[in-house]
């Protein structure tokens, strides 16, 4: 887990050289931060996310939340990929959440302690070039194979702000 902690901060502080930030400042948004209802904090969850863009077409993501069913805390990191043009686009997202189930609601899901899971995100995305952020999409289950088909993917709607 420090290992990929190490790795996204590396990657955000140099992943940008000052002359492609400078290009970045002129040519759109740096970065975004938003709140998501639902998505990898489950059906009745949050998170506050932070992505850095690296170009228009691609982004880091870090977030922190809670799924209020379990009290299950989760920091999901992710690589985002944006496609299209303007201001509408598809948003395609992959990378890690982890998760940390509180020992007072052990068994709530099918671990114990802290795990961490794959994670993805499909759907669509509004971003102002500075300004109104708004995202709807699905998360697919990618450990929850048991589950019945409805299941398998959690709604996320996200508001927010670039900058």
């Amino acid at each position: 887990m420090r290992l990929g902690l190490c790795l996204i901060g590396t990657l955000l502080v140099s992943g940008v050289s000052p002359s492609q930030a400078q290009q970045t400042r002129s040519s759109g948004p740096r970065g975004s931060m938003f709140v998501e209802a639902g998505g990898n904090a489950g059906l009745l969850g949050a998170t506050v996310n932070a992505e850095m863009l690296l170009s228009r077409r691609f982004a880091l993501r870090a977030g922190a939340g809670v799924d209020l069913f379990s009290y299950t805390t989760i920091v999901p990191l992710q690589g985002v990929l944006l496609v299209g043009r303007g201001s509408s686009k598809l948003e395609v997202a992959a990378g890690v959440t982890i998760a940390n189930e509180p020992a007072r609601y052990s068994g709530n899901w099918h671990w114990d302690g802290t795990k961490p899971f794959f994670t993805g995100f499909v759907g669509y995305r509004f971003q102002r070039e500075r300004g109104f952020l708004f995202r709807i999409g699905v998360v697919p289950l990618l450990w929850g194979y048991s589950l019945p088909l409805p299941w398998r993917a959690w709604p996320a709607v996200g508001i927010g702000t670039s900058f």
